[in-house]
């Protein structure tokens, strides 16, 4: 029978192997990881890129994208990241025509995540594809029905300051929630903003009735609009949507559902739930919940702020709110993408 003193010694040895093995494997995952970039001319680029040489990382990208021998799906992508490396060098034309080249490759389709590009990024794709095709949001398929989700009005009669700012808050989630739809096409709360200041409008509470969303609607060629409303009274909230067919005018929904307001994810869920249904969207309820990142109402207003300032061009505050996110829910993942979206227009500064 084993003592004591042995049984330690071989516990201590097989900790000791584990600890080996777990390094040996992070060396080899280091090798790997350094052998493809060497053999991948779009990874050694990006490598470049997030060490903050942007101005070496610009030149490899920009000789990847020009090379027609690429595959087309490699020089995408490098458009993508020069856009970016200009940027952080505040060479904002360059940025620009690297948009321009990045949608002459079409097709296939070539859409933007906000999420990860830098708002000039955005600002660009916007104006060069109005250039291309009018302020019509471009789908890969003809068949997908295009949504836009307006910014929800606050009539809270309660703690009005404090649910401020989830008057986009409750739009961008909803826009995440129903995005998980394979048969509708949502429209960016960016090209929404892009389209209201080419029509000299701003997002106000009044200023975006049903006939301006409709107008609005039909610039872009969305199939129907979504607008919300909040109402808070005591604890009780109260979450309303329209959505109006914009070829017609026609409301295709005018409801609302109620409860606690410390529920209002569960509310903002059923009320999106209720807004696929009005356009005969496949959506589940089941789908849309896995589309909410976060549950903590602090995170949400966080980033809810964070939005709203990087629109206004705060940049910096914009960061300090989405890191604020961060904090209040770790695993707010769509928080750490806005985050790492801003790194080269700070870094121009």
């Amino acid at each position: 029978m084993l003592n004591h003193d042995t049984r330690s010694t071989g516990v201590a040895g097989v900790r000791q192997a584990g600890r080996a093995l777990t390094v040996l494997g992070i060396l080899l995952a280091v090798i790997v990881t350094g052998a493809r970039a060497q053999d991948d001319p779009l990874e050694k680029a990006r490598a470049v890129y997030n060490d903050g040489n942007y101005s070496q990382a610009a030149e490899l990208l920009d000789a990847l994208a020009r090379d027609e021998t690429v595959d087309l799906r490699m020089r995408r992508d490098a458009l993508r990241y020069l856009g970016r490396a200009y940027i952080a060098q505040s060479l904002m034309e360059d940025a620009r025509q690297a948009v321009v080249d990045l949608l002459e490759l079409e097709p296939p389709l070539v859409e933007l995540d906000p999420d990860v590009e830098p708002p000039p990024i955005m600002d660009f794709y916007f104006e060069e594809r109005e250039k291309m095709t009018g302020h019509e949001v471009p789908t890969a398929d003809p068949g997908i029905r295009t949504l836009a989700v307006m910014d929800f009005r606050n009539y809270a009669l309660d703690d009005q300051e404090r649910w401020d700012p989830m008057q986009w808050g409750f739009a961008s989630m909803m826009i995440e929630q129903l995005g998980g739809a394979t048969d509708l096409k949502l429209v960016e709360r960016e090209n929404l903003q892009y389209v209201l200041d080419e029509l000299n409008l701003q997002r106000q509470s009044g200023v975006v009735d049903e006939a301006t969303a409709v107008r609005m609607g039909k610039v872009m060629g969305a199939h129907a609009m979504v607008l919300g409303s909040i109402f808070i009274t005591g604890r009780r909230m109260r979450l309303g949507a329209r959505v109006v067919k914009v070829e017609t005018g026609e409301v295709l929904l005018g409801e609302s559902v109620d409860g606690r307001a410390s529920d209002f994810f569960d509310l903002l869920e059923k009320l999106s739930l209720k807004v696929a249904r009005s356009v005969n969207s496949t959506l589940t309820e089941t789908e849309i919940g896995a589309r909410t990142e976060t549950r903590s109402l602090d995170a949400a207003r966080a980033y809810a702020d964070g939005l709203k300032l990087a629109e206004d061009g705060g940049y910096e505050a914009a960061r300090e709110k989405f890191l604020q996110a961060l904090d209040y829910d770790p695993s707010y993942t769509r928080a750490q993408k806005r985050i790492d979206s801003l790194v080269p227009i700070l870094a121009a500064r």
